[in-house]
This record gives C-alpha cells, sequence and structure tokens, in this order.
C-alpha cells in the first residue's frame, strides 16, 4: 500500500512507491533533502518555492522526469550537492540523466 505524506501548509504531497521491487525513499532523507534546500535558499525563498512548483507539476503529470531533471539543474546552478543529491530520487530508469553535468 502506498503512503501518502500531505503537508497541509504547502499543499504538497509525498508518495512512497508500494512495489515491494521498487526501493522505496525514506521519508526523513526526502524531508531532510527538502529542508536543506529551504535552509541552502533562505536569502531567495523563490528558489525554494520554485522546486516545490516543478516537482507538483511532475505530481500532476504536466512535466516528464527528464524535464524535472532539466529545470532542476538550472534552478541549482552551482550548487551540484544539491543537484546530485536530486539524482538520488529520481526513478532509476531515468536517474541516468544526473550524469549528463554538463
Amino acid at each position: 500500500m502506498a503512503r501518502d505524506y500531505t503537508s497541509a501548509r504547502q499543499g504538497y504531497e509525498i508518495t512512497l512507491p508500494a512495489e515491494e521491487d521498487e526501493k522505496p525513499v525514506e521519508f526523513d532523507q526526502a524531508i531532510h533533502y527538502v529542508n536543506k534546500i529551504k535552509k541552502r535558499f533562505s536569502s531567495d525563498e523563490r528558489v525554494y518555492r520554485a522546486f516545490l512548483e516543478i516537482l507538483n507539476l511532475y505530481r500532476k503529470a504536466e512535466k516528464t522526469i527528464t524535464q524535472v531533471y532539466d529545470e532542476v539543474a538550472l534552478l541549482f546552478r552551482g550548487h551540484q550537492d544539491l543537484l546530485d543529491e536530486f539524482a538520488f530520487f529520481l526513478p532509476d530508469n531515468r536517474s541516468s540523466a544526473a550524469g549528463n553535468k554538463n
């Protein structure tokens, strides 16, 4: 059974996969990562909000995972550590996009 975690304050949800053959991303890791982004860009909240909006559009199937990665790469330019960590959360079949760091 998939577990949904919804932030009423932000209106975004994180859904962990239910299938046993998939490795679910630990909820705590995802929360830690999002908090890291929020802290890193505390002087420019627009970056944090844009990141959440990109994820929300993916959740609504309005963006592909490749589009998400490309947009996050632009958003996090100069912050390669955040981009590398973001690649960890990508579905396995698309994580190869993270290897293209031009």
